[in-house]
C-alpha cells in the first residue's frame, strides 16, 4: 500500500510539473479582454477555426481584445507571422513586442501577405514593417496580439519564432 501511495504521490507531482513548465513554453497563447468601462465591446475567444478578437465598440472607445503568447521572456525576435481573416487594419489586429527599452506595434496592414484559400490571407513580418524596425533581433520581454479597432478577425497559424501558437489551457 506504502508503495501505491508512493508512486501516486510521484505521478500527481509529475503532472504538477508538466502542466507548470508548459504554462510558460513559447507555442501558448491566453485570452485577454481589456474594458475598464464594462461596455461588453470586446470579446477574445477560442473557436473551431482559430482565434476570434472582436471589437464592437467603435475605434475611439477604450476598449480592447486580445492575447498573451507565453513564455518568450529572453528570446530573441526572429520571426512573425499569422493567418488573417476579416479585418486587417494598420493597428489591428497588431503584435504588440514588449523589450527592455520599448514596444514595438506591428499592424497586420504592413506584413507582406499572400492570399490563401477562403479569404484567408497569411501574413509575415520580418522587422521592416512600420512599428517593427528594430523588434528583430530584440530580446522580448513579452508580446501580445491586439484588436483595439472597431471590426472583427480570425487568426490562426500564428507563429513567433517559427513556433506555432496554440490555446493556452482554460483560456
Amino acid at each position: 500500500m506504502r508503495k501505491f501511495l508512493s508512486v501516486a504521490g510521484l505521478l500527481v507531482l509529475a503532472l504538477a510539473l508538466v502542466g507548470t513548465a508548459s504554462a510558460g513554453k513559447v507555442g501558448f497563447a491566453k485570452t485577454w479582454v481589456y474594458d475598464p468601462g464594462n461596455t461588453s465591446g470586446a470579446v477574445a475567444e477560442w473557436t473551431k477555426e482559430g482565434l476570434s478578437l472582436r471589437k464592437t465598440a467603435e475605434t475611439s472607445v477604450e476598449v480592447a481584445a486580445g492575447v498573451e503568447i507565453k513564455g518568450v521572456e529572453g528570446e530573441t525576435l526572429t520571426q512573425l507571422s499569422f493567418e488573417v481573416k476579416g479585418y486587417c487594419g494598420a493597428g489591428a489586429p497588431r503584435f504588440n513586442v514588449y523589450t527592455e527599452s520599448t514596444t514595438y506595434f506591428i499592424g497586420c496592414i504592413y506584413g507582406k501577405t499572400t492570399n490563401l484559400a477562403d479569404g484567408w490571407q497569411r501574413v509575415t513580418f520580418s522587422g521592416d514593417e512600420i512599428g517593427g524596425v528594430g523588434a528583430f533581433d530584440s530580446v522580448m520581454k513579452g508580446i501580445d496580439i491586439v484588436q483595439d479597432e472597431e471590426g472583427a478577425t480570425l487568426l490562426r497559424n500564428i507563429s513567433v519564432n517559427d513556433v506555432v501558437i496554440n490555446k493556452f489551457p482554460n483560456s
